[in-house]
């Protein structure tokens, strides 16, 4: 069961950073979105980083010491709700 938890956790931990990414894209200057990245390196990073991404995602949008610090925070949000959807997974499970 441990594996489908873990399982479970990275499927939640790609789908939020995935979400928050593309509602960001939605709110952004058309400017800011074409100096970002295009689809597919968005998807290589969020596969291969998950939530560490969103930093990188940012900074590269933003380009500004603004920009890491809303990826930071973030991060941090992203953290606090993949440990609570966890949470709540754990405790369905048991």
């Amino acid at each position: 069961m441990v594996d489908v938890v873990q399982i479970i956790g990275a499927a939640v931990a790609i789908a939020l950073t995935y979400g928050i990414v593309r509602y960001d894209r939605t709110r952004i200057p058309s400017s800011w979105r074409q100096r970002g990245w295009n689809q597919a390196t968005t998807g290589a990073a969020i596969y291969a980083f998950g939530p560490l991404s969103v930093v990188a995602y940012f900074w590269v949008t933003r380009r500004s010491a603004r920009g890491v610090a809303q990826g930071l925070a973030v991060l941090l949000l992203l953290v606090i709700l993949q440990a609570f959807v966890m949470g709540l997974v754990e405790f369905l499970v048991d």
